[in-house]
């Protein structure tokens, strides 16, 4: 017969709840995001930390417009971070770190709230196509806001753009770069088939990832719930 330390171990282990790993989801491609000081287009991994430049002007060809809420401290410590949604499942959306609505989120005199949009993009590098995330906001959202109004368009949706940067200055200092539309037409008088088909294979691959990520705010509540 078994020992009684033995007996007792084996069925403390069957009662003992076995720990979920907590979902983890990797970004399906690298950000598009401004060099200021040097004012230029950058890849940045956010995997991998590592960055590429793309210099001061760029060709792209959008895919959907998402938006995303993040709240930091006036530490700069992430605070809450909503799910990424279309605009019409913006009052729905939830908090990715809690699980909570969206709209329950407190914000703090001195939070700092950051909204953005997260659009899929595809860049056009000689002849090489490469997938990346446009996290447009702060000074950057309000130039293209500017652009969208002043060209009559709803968003940026499947779109085809040459995108240049300018310096902008405070004083005689020069504070940060935003981007500008040097020219643009509808992705639907596009004739390249194999960006089409590109476009088409990143815009599902997102889908895809952006489940994943949105649904860390159930497994986020569901951890709460156990409490």
């Amino acid at each position: 017969m078994a020992k009684r330390e033995d007996l007792l171990n084996e069925l403390l282990q069957l009662l003992e709840e076995p720990q979920q790993e907590r979902r983890r989801v990797n970004y399906p491609a690298p950000f598009l995001s401004i060099d200021h000081k040097g004012n230029t287009w950058m890849l940045v991994d956010r995997n991998t930390k590592e960055t590429h430049s793309l210099g001061k002007e760029i060709e792209i060809a959008t895919t959907q417009t998402f938006i995303q809420t993040k709240v930091f401290t006036s530490a700069g410590v992430l605070r809450a971070m909503s799910q990424i949604v279309l605009l019409s499942e913006r009052k729905n959306m939830l908090n990715v770190i809690t699980g909570d609505l969206w709209q329950n989120v407190e914000i703090g005199e001195d939070d700092v709230v950051i909204n953005s949009w997260i659009v899929p993009i595809i860049i056009k590098v000689d002849k090489d196509y490469i997938r990346a995330i446009w996290e447009i906001k702060r000074t950057s959202l309000k130039a293209m806001i500017n652009f969208l109004q002043e060209n009559n368009l709803r968003n940026l949706n499947a779109l085809q753009m040459k995108l240049s940067l300018v310096s902008r200055r405070e004083g005689n200092v020069k504070k940060w770069s935003e981007p500008k539309v040097v020219q643009f037409k509808s992705l639907k008088e596009c004739q390249d088939d194999k960006l089409l088909a590109v476009v088409l294979e990143f815009i599902k691959a997102f889908h895809e990832f952006r489940k994943e990520f949105n649904l860390q705010a159930i497994q986020s509540n569901e951890d709460l719930s156990e409490y």
